[in-house]
């Protein structure tokens, strides 16, 4: 629902639908027979429906799981309590930029302010490690401009950095 102009998904997949709870709590319980532990969930938005994911997140930790997602700040912010206490233990978000202008520029719908607050409240938590996606080639940022972000981004403290050039959506 973001649609974010760099991203393609919304090219590929506008629709949002959910994975019926029971197949995947018998996923979840062959899983747990089989002593895994961890669990990534693909899922960019993870959380936007949020009595979807509380069930999920509450059948993760029946099964003794530790899990990561891909998600937004905002949403992870405001489930970052429960989720943890559930399992999760590597959030990943999609900074993109430590610069409102370029967030602004792409149609994030993400403050700094979020990011920075997201960085803050997870290095606090015990275990638990971060991805940030980041984006360097905005065509309003100079070189200077980059390198100046791209410090900011790294004072966030992330424990993985992952740096993706920009290039024109076809």
């Amino acid at each position: 629902p973001y649609k974010c102009t760099f991203c393609q998904t919304p090219a590929f997949d506008n629709s949002m639908y959910t994975i019926n709870l029971k197949s995947i709590e018998r996923a979840l319980q062959y899983y747990s027979e089989k002593n895994l532990k961890y669990i990534f969930i693909i899922d960019e938005i993870f959380g936007i429906d949020k009595d979807y994911v509380d069930a999920l997140s509450k059948l993760l930790q029946r099964y003794k799981f530790y899990w990561y997602i891909q998600s937004r700040a905002k949403l992870v912010l405001h489930h970052l309590d429960s989720w943890y206490d559930r399992g999760l233990r590597l959030p990943s978000i999609g900074v993109e930029a430590m610069t409102q202008r370029a967030l602004d520029g792409v149609d994030k719908k993400q403050k700094v302010e979020e990011i920075v607050e997201y960085a803050r409240r997870t290095r606090e938590k015990k275990n638990m490690y971060r991805i940030g996606y980041y984006m360097i080639g905005y065509p309003e940022m100079t070189y200077e401009d980059t390198v100046q972000d791209s410090v900011f981004f790294k004072s966030m403290g992330f424990d993985i950095h992952s740096v993706n050039v920009m290039t024109p959506f076809p």
